[in-house]
Parts: C-alpha cells; sequence; structure tokens
C-alpha cells in the first residue's frame, strides 16, 4: 500500500466523538468565571500562549476572564492544556484508546467531571485545540488577518458538553507560504489567523532566529530550502572550480540564481549535501529542508549531463530523470548521517512527471507544483483540458508512494487586487487531493501585515488576501476536515461576516462565484482574465444591485458597511475595470465553441454546452451609442448547424410589440425582432437573413442587399423564444444545408446580429447589433471563428498594438507607432492601420514591403485552403506561402499564389487556394509595393478533396 495512503487511512477525519454525554459543564456563567485555566509556571511557551488566548477570548465573549492558575481551584472547573507525554493527563481507558488514535498535530477533546482536557500529540496541536473550543462553544470566528477579520459574539454563559472526541486534520500539510514580504516582516496577525484556523507556521531558520519569541509560542515549524541550489553552491567557485558550474554554449558559467550547475559532477553533490547538513543542525535542529533548482529551465549542456535524459524526455524538453538523479545523490549523503531528515523534492518547471530513467528516492517527500494549472475549472474537471496533465502528473506521483503535497499559484491570480472567487473550485480540489491519497498543500498569498518593498507595495499586494479571504478561509476548514459541507460552511462564514446584510450578500457571493465558473476560458498562471466575465447578461447591474440592497440592510451596524464597501471597491478595481479594458482592446472576432453534448431548442437555455460557451454583448444602437437595454449572445456549432442563443433584457417584458403571427411577412419588422445575418464562405455576395418576434414569428430570406430579398428562400430554421421577468430570449439553430455547406474547425465567417427594441407604449424605438449599429451592412460584420483559435487573426487590421521596437530598429517606419496586432514583418518598409472606408469594419492597411501571419492549419487537416482578400491601389502584389517541416521547423519552399500588377481605385477581390496534402506549417506572406492597401484578409477551408 502507497505509503501516503496508508497514512490518511490510519487517520480519523475531522471531529469524531468518541464518547459523549448529555451533562454540560460551564465555562463562564451569567458573566462570572466559573472555570480556571490549570498552568504550570514553567509551561512551554505554545502552552502558556494557548492558556492566555482562551482566557482572553472567553473574556472578550462573556465579558468576565477566566483565571489562570499554577494549580486547580476549588470550586472553579478545572481546564487542562498539555501534551500526551505529560502527567497531567488524566488517561482513562477511554482515553487511551483515543490516544491511540491520535495523528500529527490533531488533538483531543476530552470533557467530564474531572475538567476540561485539550490533548495533543505536540504542543501546536493543543493550540489548535484550544482554538476549536473557543469556535465550537464561544461562537469565535476568524476569517482573515487582523482585528477587522474577526468575530466575536456575546454570550454571558459558555458550556462545553461532557465527551470525549478525537480531532485528526485530514491533510498532514496544510501551509500558507508568504509572498512579496520582506523576511523580516512581523506578521503575528497573520501568523495568529493561522494557528486559529489550524494551519501550522513554517519560517526559516534565519527567521526564526530574528522572531523566536513570536512564533515559538504559535507552535512553528522550520523549513528551509526552495530555490536553493545558488546558496548551497558558491558562484566564488567559478575561479578554483569551472567544472562545478554549468555548460551553457560551450563557456562554464556561474549560477547568478538562473542557471543551474553541473549536477553530474559529485563533487557538487557532496557540497549541496554538506550545505544541507548544517542547516539541519543549526537551531532548532531538524526542520524540512526542500531541495529545488535555481528558478529557470535551462540545465547544463555538458555531455555528462545530457547523457542522463532518456531519449523520450529530451525529445520533450523534461529533465526529470537528470533532477531525481541529483536529488538522490544528495539525499543518500544527507541520510548517511541524518536518516531521520525530512528531505523534499519538488515536481516543477520541465521536471513535473515522473523520471523515466530513475526511481526518485521513496524517502524523499514531493511538492508538486501546478503552475500553468487553471484555476476556473477544478482539476478533476475531465472537460478542461488544460488540466488534464496535472491530473496525470498528480496521479502517477502518488502511485509511486511518495508523500506528496500539491503547490498552489494563487499569486499570480489576475486583477488588481486578485479578487478571483475560486473557493467552490478549490475546495472541490481539496477532494481530489484526498482522494488520491495526497498529504497536503501549500497556498501562497502575500501577508496583509506583512512589510513590503517599493516593487510590491501596491495595491494589489496589499489587499490580495482581503480580495481571496473566502477561498483561504474555506480551505483551512477544509484542509483539517475533507468533509466540510460547503454550502453550511459558506453560511455559517457568511451570515457572521456580513451579519444583516448576508440575504443580499449571498446572493452576490452566489452570483459571482456562478460568473466566474462558467465565464468561458481558462484562470491560467496569470493568463486569461476577468475582463469577460461582465459580459453575463445583466451582471453587472445585478451585482452593483445586490450591493445597495446590501448597504441598506445594514444600516447603521457596525464594520459591516465597510467590508460591503472592499467588496464594491473590488468589484470596480478588478472586474469593471477588467471589463473596460477589454472592451477597448477586445478582438472583433467572435468564437462559436464546438456543441458536445444534446441540445433542446426550448428557449430555456439550460443545457451544459450553452454555460461554457463565449458570451457577446456591447451592442452598439444604430444612432452611435452604447444600447440600453443590452443584448447577450453566444453561439455553438457542430458540422451542419449553427445555434444561437440571445438573451434580449427588457425592464418591462409586458410592453414588447409582437404582433405579427405569419411567416415572411414583413409587418413583422413593426415588432420587436431578433436578426441574424449569416454570410458563409463562397456566397459570393449574398447573405442569409432570419428574423424573429418574441411570439416566435419568423422571416428568413437570401438576400443581395437590404431591398433584395428572396423570400422563397427557406433557412430551415428552428426557434424557441420565452419571455422572462427582465429579457426575452431566442435560441435557434439553423442548418447549413440551406446555404449549401457544412462548418469546419477554425474556419471563419462573417455574421451580424441585430436587435429592434419596439414597445407598446410612447418609448422610441432602438435598433442596435454588435456590428457597432449596422444591419445590412456586409462589410461591418463580425468575424465569426468556429473553434478556439482562427486559421487567420486580424485579417480585417481592426486589432492594433504598439510598433515593436525590433522591426523600428530593422528598418520599418509605422504611421502612428502603431501596427497590426498578430501579424510579423520581415525586412524593411512601411506600414499604416488606416481608419476610414474600409473594405470591412473600420479600418484597413497601407504599406509597402512583406508581411507574414501563421496559418493555424490543424496537424491532421488534409484539403484545399481558400485565401481570400480585400485590395486597392496602384502597384504589385505577392500573395504567398512560406512552408515548414512541422517537425523540424525548416523552411521548405515559398510558393506563390498570386503575382498581381493592379491600377484599382477600388476595392477588388483576390483568390486564391492552398492545397494541403500532407503535414506542413504554413505562413501566409504578402508583399505590397507601390501605393498598395489591403483589407478583409480571411482563410477558410474549402469543400471537397485537396488538389494534387
Amino acid at each position: 500500500m502507497a505509503r501516503a495512503t496508508r497514512l490518511w487511512l490510519l487517520a480519523l477525519i475531522a471531529a469524531v466523538p468518541v464518547a459523549a454525554s448529555a451533562k454540560e459543564y460551564a465555562l463562564v456563567s451569567a458573566g462570572k468565571p466559573t472555570s480556571c485555566i490549570v498552568m504550570a509556571d514553567e509551561a512551554a511557551p505554545t502552552m502558556r500562549h494557548a492558556a492566555e488566548e482562551l482566557a482572553t477570548f472567553l473574556g472578550k465573549v462573556s465579558g468576565t476572564r477566566v483565571p489562570i492558575a499554577n494549580t486547580a481551584t476549588k470550586g472553579l472547573f478545572p481546564i487542562y492544556l498539555c501534551t500526551a507525554q505529560e502527567d497531567r493527563v488524566v488517561k482513562s481507558p477511554v482515553l487511551q484508546k483515543a490516544l491511540r488514535q491520535l495523528r500529527d498535530d490533531g488533538f483531543i477533546i476530552a470533557v467530564s467531571d474531572t475538567g476540561l482536557q485539550v490533548v495533543s500529540k505536540e504542543p501546536v496541536g493543543v493550540l489548535f485545540g484550544t482554538y476549536d473550543v473557543l469556535k465550537r462553544y464561544a461562537g469565535m470566528r476568524w476569517f482573515y488577518p487582523g482585528p477587522d477579520g474577526e468575530y466575536c459574539p456575546h454570550k454571558a454563559t459558555i458550556k462545553v458538553p461532557g465527551q470525549l472526541t478525537v480531532s485528526n486534520p485530514s491533510f498532514r500539510y496544510r501551509d500558507i507560504s508568504f509572498v512579496c514580504a520582506n523576511v523580516n516582516s512581523l506578521t503575528t496577525d497573520t501568523w495568529d489567523w493561522m494557528v486559529r484556523n489550524g494551519m501550522p507556521i513554517h519560517v526559516s531558520k534565519h527567521v526564526y532566529s530574528q522572531v523566536k519569541a513570536e512564533v515559538d509560542k504559535r507552535g512553528v515549524h522550520t523549513e528551509d530550502g526552495g530555490h536553493c541550489f545558488a546558496y548551497l553552491l558558491s558562484d566564488k567557485l567559478i575561479d578554483e572550480h569551472p567544472e562545478y558550474f554549468g555548460l551553457f554554449d560551450g563557456k562554464r558559467i556561474p549560477q547568478q540564481g538562473r542557471y543551474q550547475p553541473c549536477t553530474s559532477n559529485p563533487h557538487v553533490a557532496d557540497i549541496m549535501a554538506e550545505g544541507i547538513m548544517k542547516v539541519l543542525d543549526n537551531a532548532p535542529e531538524g526542520g524540512r529542508y526542500l531541495i529545488g533548482n535555481n528558478d529557470a529551465t535551462d540545465w547544463c549542456h555538458c555531455d555528462e549531463c545530457t547523457r542522463l535524459d532518456p531519449p523520450d524526455e529530451k525529445k520533450k524538453g523534461i529533465i526529470s530523470t537528470r533532477y531525481c538523479t541529483f536529488v538522490n545523490e544528495i539525499a543518500a549523503r544527507v541520510y548517511a548521517s541524518h536518516p531521520d531528515a525530512n528531505l523534499w523534492a519538488w515536481a516543477y518547471q520541465n521536471y513535473q512527471m515522473p523520471p523515466t530513467g530513475v526511481t526518485l528516492d521513496k524517502r524523499l517527500s514531493l511538492e508538486a507544483c501546478v503552475h500553468h494549472r487553471c484555476y476556473r475549472h477544478s482539476l478533476d474537471d475531465e472537460k478542461c483540458l488544460a488540466n488534464a496533465r496535472f491530473r496525470d502528473m498528480l496521479s502517477s506521483w502518488c502511485k509511486l508512494g511518495h508523500v506528496v503535497t500539491a503547490r498552489e499559484y494563487n499569486e499570480v491570480f489576475p486583477g488588481d487586487p486578485p479578487y478571483v472567487p475560486y473557493e467552490r473550485v478549490y475546495c472541490r480540489d481539496l477532494r481530489y487531493y484526498h482522494k488520491l491519497g495526497m498529504a497536503g498543500f501549500r497556498l501562497p498569498i502575500a501577508p496583509p501585515d506583512g512589510k513590503f518593498g517599493p516593487v510590491w507595495n501596491n495595491r494589489q499586494t496589499l489587499h490580495s488576501w482581503y480580495a481571496q479571504w473566502p477561498s483561504v478561509y474555506l480551505a483551512a476548514l477544509t484542509g483539517w476536515d475533507i468533509n466540510t459541507d460547503y454550502d453550511k460552511a459558506v453560511e455559517d462564514m457568511g451570515s457572521r461576516y456580513y451579519g444583516p446584510a448576508w440575504p443580499a450578500m449571498k446572493q452576490y457571493r452566489e452570483l459571482l462565484v456562478r460568473i466566474y465558473e462558467e465565464t468561458p476560458g481558462d484562470i491560467i498562471y496569470g493568463a486569461g482574465g476577468l475582463g469577460t466575465c461582465l459580459e453575463w447578461p445583466n451582471s453587472q447591474v445585478r451585482l452593483e444591485s445586490l450591493l445597495a440592497q446590501a448597504d441598506k440592510a445594514a444600516a447603521g451596524a457596525p464594520l459591516i458597511p465597510r467590508r460591503i464597501q472592499r467588496d464594491r471597491d473590488y468589484l470596480t478595481w478588478s472586474w469593471v475595470e477588467a471589463h473596460d479594458k477589454y472592451l477597448a482592446t477586445r478582438p472583433r472576432e467572435t468564437h462559436a465553441a464546438r456543441r458536445n453534448g444534446p441540445l433542446a431548442i426550448d428557449g430555456k437555455l439550460d443545457d451544459a454546452d450553452w454555460k461554457q460557451a463565449e458570451i457577446t454583448t456591447n451592442f452598439i444602437a444604430n444612432d452611435g451609442p452604447v444600447a440600453n437595454p443590452q443584448t447577450y449572445v453566444k453561439v455553438l456549432y457542430d458540422e451542419s448547424n449553427l445555434y444561437f442563443a440571445v438573451e434580449a433584457m427588457e425592464p418591462d417584458p409586458a410592453q414588447l410589440k409582437a404582433q405579427c403571427a405569419q411567416r415572411d411577412e414583413v409587418t413583422l419588422f413593426r415588432d420587436s425582432t431578433v436578426e441574424f445575418f449569416l454570410v458563409a464562405p463562397g456566397m459570393n455576395g449574398r447573405y442569409c437573413q432570419i428574423a424573429v418576434n418574441p411570439r416566435g414569428t419568423v422571416y428568413d430570406a437570401l438576400n443581395a442587399s437590404a431591398t433584395s430579398a428572396d423570400l422563397a428562400f427557406d433557412a430551415g430554421a428552428e426557434v424557441k423564444t420565452a419571455i422572462l421577468a427582465d429579457r426575452w430570449i431566442v435560441e435557434a439553430r439553423v442548418p447549413t444545408t440551406a446555404l449549401g455547406r457544412t462548418i469546419r474547425d477554425g474556419e471563419t465567417w462573417k455574421v451580424n446580429v441585430g436587435r429592434s427594441r419596439k414597445l407598446n407604449d410612447d418609448t422610441p424605438s432602438q435598433a442596435s447589433s454588435w456590428s457597432n449599429g449596422s444591419f445590412h451592412g456586409l462589410d461591418a460584420y463580425r468575424p465569426l471563428v468556429f473553434g478556439g483559435t482562427p486559421l487567420i487573426n486580424n485579417g480585417d487590421f481592426e486589432d492594433t498594438v504598439k510598433a515593436p521596437e525590433s522591426m523600428k530598429q530593422a528598418g520599418w517606419q509605422f504611421a502612428d507607432d502603431l501596427a497590426p496586432a498578430r501579424w510579423s514583418f520581415t525586412e524593411k518598409g512601411t506600414a499604416s492601420v488606416v481608419t476610414g472606408d474600409a473594405a470591412s469594419g473600420k479600418r484597413f492597411y497601407r504599406g509597402r514591403g512583406w508581411i507574414f501571419q501563421l496559418i493555424a492549419i490543424p496537424a491532421d487537416f488534409r484539403g484545399n485552403l481558400r485565401l481570400q482578400l480585400k485590395a486597392r491601389g496602384t502597384g504589385s502584389l505577392w500573395v504567398s506561402t512560406f512552408q515548414y517541416d512541422r517537425k523540424t521547423n525548416k523552411h521548405t519552399g515559398t510558393v506563390v499564389l498570386k503575382d498581381l500588377k493592379l491600377d484599382a481605385p477600388q476595392w477588388t477581390a483576390v483568390e486564391a487556394s492552398q492545397a494541403c496534402t500532407d503535414d506542413r506549417i504554413l505562413r501566409l506572406a504578402l508583399h505590397l509595393d507601390g501605393q498598395m492597401e489591403i483589407d478583409d484578409v480571411c482563410v477558410t477551408p474549402e469543400e471537397g478533396p485537396a488538389a494534387q
């Protein structure tokens, strides 16, 4: 049986009553002390601190202080806080049985006529048990560090029931790792929060020597190491022993904290092992040591080192075998003289997976670093492809029998501050860790009471814990008791923290969590973000309304209005500001996700695929301003169908005009409508129009212009509408058979969704669309990409970025210092992104020289690509593809698809075809000379077999 599994099968989970009685014992009665804490004068600092904390908070709750004495006081119920080894423990047969069940820093609460005993194997466990008494029977809570995070009820009488309860933690390791703060920070508020919530404190021995008194009384453990190679092997040795250091580009260079040493040199292992043993021997003796590389991924290139990399690992750029071989060498030397040393290794960077050429020493514990995992989805969510490799990584290490913990990366969450409601996701993760047999987790976060240098002394750092506090607090609860009922814990937490404002704030938090979890996209190591969260229908209005309701309910209550204001500030700073930035910089492309499950066209929008689909909003009225109320659209597809879900917000749906009941009647346009305009590749200037009113009446036509409609056309659309209290809904399925084609991943259509709002009252009508207010303006339609990656990006040059410095230095000249986003440049040339009179959208490209872009062709694609663009001006245009071998990335040739001489004052269509018959990488390369302009560059798969 695996070591980690064996450990946790033996442990009892959370508070398990071994014996109980109906009798109660008062610690305080009617505001008077009826108990006494018995504590010897020579008690250890942790025991003394536990006694002081118990007396202080019993007094804070009841208004009277429970005395501390060195012997029991007649007439007062005695309270004993002690370790299992002490003689003061009354070891009845039932307690002796309970002591055999005690694990790690768990504790026993024993209450009988002889007194209350809090017993643990470790002093810090006694401290945890003491706080458990305060939380369970006095009602205390500590939500985040500092006085503002404390909840203290007022109870004149505090009683504990007769019992003998064993409480063991579900995870042995429950760590908070401080980031950003100076190491000399005296973070007493945060240390207090940790032990009050069952989280042990770990500090390095260097820090311990500076803050010994404060951490000793809180039951500290020591931990050293981490990115330690450069600390253990001094760069000063480079002149005398260059062979100790890594070989890079033919030269041995010092580590400088970012290069790895020569790990195949046995003397390097000798020196590092000696350094670790010195640390272990320093006071306090022992502690754990984590053996980790310098924070970089390039390792020594010498033959002896690279020979350690198995071919499969070398092919993937993995050095797991090399790292584990080196750690084994160090560990063997340390264990020879320190057989009980608590040594740890990492699974990190390019050595996350277990090695294939060696077995890591089973005595080493392992911290698995899940950097670049997705925090929008739980790790066991098989729909999240980003997390698949972490499921493989963690299960693979656990099967090898090591003690395995997870190192999280919430310190790189998006937002300023990171107002990321990942609490439900992370509690699921902890249950997943426990199911795997893992031994714990480490959450990195900046302590609120830390000292921060200039780089970190900012809003993002200073508010980080406050912005994440529900997740960190619930992680502490679940880390101790894996069976913690999430909903009950949230109710307990929220009702105490927000008081009378909780009914509104409960809805607020539930909506915030739901939006965060169900917004499409991943949250990975700072990539991805919160900018699209407020694309949810009416989400910002709903969230701000709930905050206003909370304010009203909390009027006059102490602390609570300030807490609500903090949520309001974070919503503004983190979500609203991110959304504003997204609106200002988002690409014009909208993405349609592939349908994976069943989809009923019923107007309910409750199918699983809709929940993960991208939302497009920000409809613009045709007279210019942002439409109010707004409209929200999602799009799905499969090979034969296009699906739309539209939520048209409406404050009074009873006023919607919806009189037309006859299909294809132009009187439909006197009603409120939602309209879809579809332009598939090869439609040659025609487009499909489908309009729907709130009662579900449909108009469809095949148009050549706004005034040229073929009403004999039948799109075959299946449509269902629904009218709710604050919106009306259109759910539609449009088969592609009427358009004479299928849909292929990566291709791009031009699509518009418009809304005409007409009401029965005197409210002026409003027309708006997702294409800046246009309806029949074909060239303004939004590109709709099928799947996550379009074959070509920003083909209509709407998105711009600051011109790259490297290209300016190479001789390129950029007008207004702007370049078209996602395009690359080579050699010398001129470039302008011009606004107005575009062939598509608002902008077009004018320039001279080469521009190019990778065509995102799936590796298994075989067929023809259709290349289209519009050009005008006087000069020459080459349309080419640069071709590369996919495996070696070597250039294999250039194919000129078009070589044109133009003298065209109007936009002229240019088309070409590229056959893809093998596994190649293609770059679309365009060369402009003379006075040339281009726009609306598009690459789509063609129907039919590839040309040979």
